[in-house]
Order: structure tokens, then sequence, then C-alpha cells
């Protein structure tokens, strides 16, 4: 009996201490009535010792107090390296030597850099351009759209060189952020995520090849590709180069 005396008492004692304390809150909200402190700010540090009653976490963009501004994910550059290069432009087949530069691919031109300068090229004027090998980075030709009468891309990388030339398109595409204040999910943040796309190129012409593998292999066979070429032989980057690469030897 005397147990179950004691925790009675105690849950009593509990419940006269927590009485007091909201008397307690109600006295102290009216009797800082000229305070400047807010008397539920004052009051809320003793709610917080029943039980830490305020959310910590909560989503303030839902009072209208603004949230951090999202950030930019994604890269605009095929590589953030400058790299040494030679430029070849349109105009009267100028070469320019040993620049740094490097491919932004969400604008489609290049960015040259001159000492603490940047200089930023648009894709009209700039033919064709190589990346020069670089530790164990081998070199990159790029070639401009434009000389095949396609205005609407830019730069295509040089995958593989020949009778047929296997060409890579990068492009980026923008995801703006989706964060829902109310129900506190999504990303505040922009995001940049690039994309490739491969091209073949013959008789100065053109042609996309799709992502299905069935296609792609029907667009080769018809533009001279062995028949025994199969779907999984160019299911990646390194298989639709190798195919290519043996077709150049083959006809050699």
């Amino acid at each position: 009996m005397s147990s179950l005396t004691t925790s009675a008492q105690l849950a009593n004692k509990n419940t006269m201490k927590k009485v007091s304390l909201m008397a307690f809150i109600a006295f102290a909200c009216n009797g800082y009535a000229q305070s400047v402190i807010p008397p539920n700010l004052r009051a809320s540090l003793t709610l917080q010792s029943l039980g830490n009653t305020i959310t910590r976490n909560m989503d303030l963009g839902v009072y209208g107090i603004p949230l951090p501004e999202g950030e930019v994910e994604g890269n605009l550059y095929l590589d953030s390296e400058w790299r040494t290069t030679n430029i070849l432009l349109f105009q009267e087949e100028k070469l320019i030597t040993n620049v740094l530069t490097r491919l932004d691919v969400h604008h489609q031109g290049l960015e040259v850099k001159i000492g603490n300068e940047v200089r930023f090229i648009d894709n009209k004027l700039v033919k064709s351009f190589v990346w020069q090998s670089y530790h164990e980075k081998p070199e990159k030709y790029f070639i401009n759209t434009r000389q095949f009468n396609r205005t609407e891309f830019g730069f295509l990388e040089v995958l593989v060189d020949g009778p047929k030339c296997l060409l890579k398109r990068t492009y980026t595409r923008v995801k703006k952020p989706d964060y829902n204040v109310a129900l506190s999910v999504g990303s505040r943040n922009t995001k940049i995520i690039q994309f490739s796309s491969y091209y073949l190129l013959t008789n100065d012409k053109l042609i996309e090849l799709p992502n299905s593998d069935a296609k792609k292999v029907e667009i080769l066979k018809a533009n001279g590709f062995t028949n025994s070429l199969r779907g999984k032989d160019i299911a990646t980057e390194s298989g639709l180069r190798l195919a290519f690469q043996k077709f150049s030897s083959s006809i050699k």
C-alpha cells in the first residue's frame, strides 16, 4: 500500500506543478503587459521545459519567413578544367593556337581564358577545335554542326573519324525548383542535368541515332555496316566506337 500511496502522491505533485506553472505563465503574460517582449514569446521558454512543445524543425516558410535561396546543382561544362586548345574560325579559316578553353555545353560556346580575363565565344564563330592531350586525357576534336546546315545544336565531339564518323552531342536540361512550402517536400535547388546523343556523319549528312538499339542497327546497316551487327554490340558508347572502328578498318 505504501508504494501505491507514494506513486499517487508523486503523480499528484507533478500535476500540481504543471497547474502552478500554467498559472504562472498566465500571470507572466498579464504582468509583462508593458514589456517590449511579447508575453507569448517569454512564456514559450517556460513551455519548452514542459516537454519541448515547440517543434524545432518547423518549416518557417509556412509563416512567411524567407527560406534560404536554392543553389545550382550540376555542371555547365563538358570538362571544368581549362584545356590547351587550337581553334579554327569560320572567318578566313583562321587558326588560333595554344589558348585555354572549356566548352560550355549549356550555352554551346567556348570560354577562353586570357590572363585573368574570361571571354565567351559564340559557336557561330568557331568551325572546329581540338583539345590537346593533357596528362592521361587524350586529344579531343569537336566540329560545329553549322557546316552541315544544322544550326540548332552547336558542337559535336568526334568519337571516331573516318568515312563514317561517330559524333557525340552533350547538352543540358534545367530542372527548376519544385519545393512545396506547405508540405516541406521537394528541392529548392535548380538542377542542370547533362544528356548525350549520338550521330552518324556520312556524305556530309548528319543522322541522329535513336535510343533503341534495334533501330540503331537498322540505320547503320542501311548505311553500309555489316549485316552481322546486333543491338547488344552497340548498347554502350564503347560498343558504338568499336563498330565504327571496325567499319573504317574494313574498307581500307
